[in-house]
């Protein structure tokens, strides 16, 4: 028997191929891939000898080509223009298995913050392990007094846009403040803003893998002067000489409708 003279209907056809019979109308439509046969009747119809082709051009999308890219395949075949293609391809599915892991990444430290936020105390201080970890950090002349100021904004939006040029995701976000103005009770005004990058460029600042004293404060940003004077407290009660810098960061900002849920964390490194 010749298969050649066995014709399936469209949605027969669409079923063999494990496709959606829209599919088949599409390619009929933009002529990328007709029936074999359209009857009186309207009805498409499609050979048993047709399914090399489909399987080809659904291949070809599957790995991301264009219905354009796969129009010059079809019309124009060589081994030499396929491998140039494939080529590009392979370069851009590496491209994107690499943003997926760096949003991987982003999803899994938010996730640990999230679960961090459901055990924590307010005033909690305690030391803890880090990773070392790379931020983007815009040291402001001034600084400046508080992030939920609305004339602080255009300060934070140009911190965040320059951020992204070592980030295509913001991993965590926050400002720090240094040591000398904690120990002269000087709470008026931050010293920059840093944001948390998944690369280690020269130009990030680096802060290093070791102990950390950390705190949490839950609620209004007003109560935090009151934990920085107890962790320099615990700090010299306990002889832990500590870092130039204090960071802070806000855990579960995404998930909260009022700032009294606000879960402040606050990390200095031991030296």
């Amino acid at each position: 028997m010749n298969q050649n003279n066995i014709y399936f209907t469209l949605g027969e056809f669409a079923k063999i191929h494990n496709i959606n019979k829209r599919t088949l109308h599409y390619y009929d439509e933009i002529q990328l891939f007709r029936p074999s046969y359209v009857g009186e009747n309207g009805y498409r119809y499609y050979t048993y000898n047709q399914s090399m082709k489909l399987e080809t051009i659904l291949a070809y999308r599957e790995i991301g080509m264009s219905i354009a890219e796969i129009q010059e395949q079809l019309e124009n075949p060589s081994i030499s223009s396929f491998i140039a293609l494939s080529n590009t391809k392979i370069k851009d599915i590496e491209k994107t298995m690499k943003k997926l892991s760096t949003l991987k990444k982003m999803l899994q430290k938010k996730n640990e913050l999230l679960c961090l936020s459901q055990h924590v105390r307010d005033g909690q201080i305690d030391i803890i392990e880090l990773e070392e970890m790379h931020l983007f950090m815009s040291k402001l002349d001034g600084g400046f007094e508080n992030l939920d100021d609305i004339k602080e904004v255009p300060i934070v939006l140009d911190h965040l846009r320059l951020s992204k040029e070592y980030s295509s995701f913001t991993l965590s976000c926050g400002s720090f403040i240094s040591l000398d103005k904690l120990k002269r009770s000087d709470f008026s005004s931050y010293d920059g803003l840093f944001t948390e990058v998944n690369n280690n460029r020269k130009q990030l600042y680096v802060k290093p893998k070791g102990k950390y004293l950390r705190g949490f404060s839950i609620g209004d940003w007003n109560k935090i002067p009151v934990l920085y004077k107890r962790m320099l407290a615990y700090a010299k009660t306990n002889q832990i000489e500590l870092g130039e810098y204090a960071f802070e960061r806000g855990i579960n900002e995404i998930t909260i409708t009022n700032i009294s849920e606000y879960i402040t964390e606050i990390t200095i490194a031991c030296k």
